[in-house]
């Protein structure tokens, strides 16, 4: 029984791995650019890495990526850079609508939930953050 022949260079082998997944996806959205950033908060929200342990997940509706592109688009709109990543408000909330934002990795530095400082000072950092404008976010 002859073997199937195996790619052997890095391009080959990346070409099949491409042509694997694309034979593998039920939907046309794989291309998007927010295919990857579902997969991301998916592996984040249920992988070892998991945010379950803080009782973040994903919307419910959202699991389903065609939802969840027309909801991102419809909700916060196109990314407004490359620099720009989904990041949730309010970080004791779930990937859910209202709490979602474009942000640099600048303020989502800023948004993390494990800070010592006072609620006050997080408060009137949010307030000076939110009247800058998104693309000014770096």
């Amino acid at each position: 029984m002859a073997s199937a022949k195996q790619p052997n260079g890095p391009h080959q082998r990346a070409v099949a791995a491409e042509t694997l997944r694309r034979t593998r996806t039920t939907h046309a959205l794989s291309g998007h650019e927010l295919y990857d950033t579902h997969r991301g908060i998916q592996r984040r929200c249920k992988g070892r890495d998991s945010y379950v342990h803080y009782g973040i997940s994903l919307h419910p509706a959202w699991h389903d990526l065609t939802t969840f592109v027309r909801d991102v688009d419809a909700e916060i709109g196109q990314r407004p850079s490359r620099m720009h990543t989904i990041d949730r408000i309010d970080n004791d909330r779930c990937y859910e609508p209202g709490n979602i934002r474009w942000a640099t990795a600048g303020r989502q530095a800023n948004n993390r939930g494990h800070s010592a400082e006072s609620a006050e000072t997080a408060a009137q950092r949010a307030a000076e953050q939110s009247s800058r404008p998104v693309d000014q976010d770096l």
